[in-house]
């Protein structure tokens, strides 16, 4: 009975704090049991990945900080899914926050963004979640010099990332004022792309980032995008070998 008004509420209510002062030891409990409960539930996504969404909109208000009991034993809980499932939710918030994002949020989600980060590189299984940081980059709310800082971490250590389109376009936006670290990242896009059809989904905005960088002034830049060119064009993309024509 228990399992079933829980799942039942953090399955369809808000997130309200008050309520959650209330119920933080409720809260605690399903924490525990993640993973380890079959909730028998027919709807898309589990409760485990509400209760999920629930902690994160408290750490985003503060009710709970990175060092907190509950939080420290969902991540010991959570399988790579729900950690991935996290990132992207946060992510996903940021892009769909209208105004402008707090200074204090903002400072808290760096904070725990580096604390999975260093958690990633002590324990290289959980690197894979890193690839929903593209909704955080896409999302435009954190400052560029860090942002583009944790795409490139990001890439280093999933590989790639999602939505990649998204991260794409907003590379475009970033590459005329950074262009190294920006031709870096569509570098360990396309190195990353172990299927080969990716950069097809997003060819003249790649194009555009290479001819931005081409014409920076970036000495190293440059190289990096000309030996970029190159790559794409054993890769059978020959139509990208055009850019080296083109005047700097």
């Amino acid at each position: 009975m228990w399992h079933a008004a829980w799942d039942a509420y953090v399955s369809y209510s808000h997130t309200f704090d008050n309520v959650f002062d209330w119920l933080r030891g409720e809260y605690a409990f399903p924490v525990e049991q993640i993973g380890s409960h079959e909730h028998g539930w027919s709807q898309p996504q589990a409760p485990d990945y509400s209760l999920a969404q629930h902690l994160m909109s408290f750490y985003w208000r503060g009710k709970i900080d990175h060092k907190s009991e509950i939080l420290t034993a969902f991540y010991l809980r959570a399988d790579a899914p729900l950690r991935a499932h996290v990132l992207s939710f946060i992510g996903r918030s940021l892009r769909n926050t209208k105004e402008a994002v707090p200074k204090e949020v903002v400072e808290r989600l760096k904070v725990l963004w580096m604390q999975l980060v260093e958690t990633a590189k002590k324990q290289p299984s959980l690197a894979d979640e890193f690839k929903e940081y593209g909704w955080w980059f896409a999302s435009s709310k954190l400052d560029d010099e860090w942002s583009l800082a944790q795409l490139l971490e990001a890439l280093h250590l999933a590989k790639r990332v999602e939505p990649d389109h998204l991260v794409v376009e907003r590379l475009v936006a970033l590459a005329s004022s950074m262009p190294n670290p920006s031709i870096q990242a569509l570098r360990m896009m396309i190195e990353g792309d172990t299927k080969g059809w990716g950069v097809l989904g997003w060819t003249d905005k790649a194009k555009e980032i290479i001819r931005t960088v081409r014409k920076s002034g970036d000495g190293q830049a440059r190289d990096t995008a000309d030996d970029l060119v190159n790559l794409l064009g054993s890769r059978g993309l020959f139509d990208f070998g055009e850019l080296l024509k083109e005047p700097v």
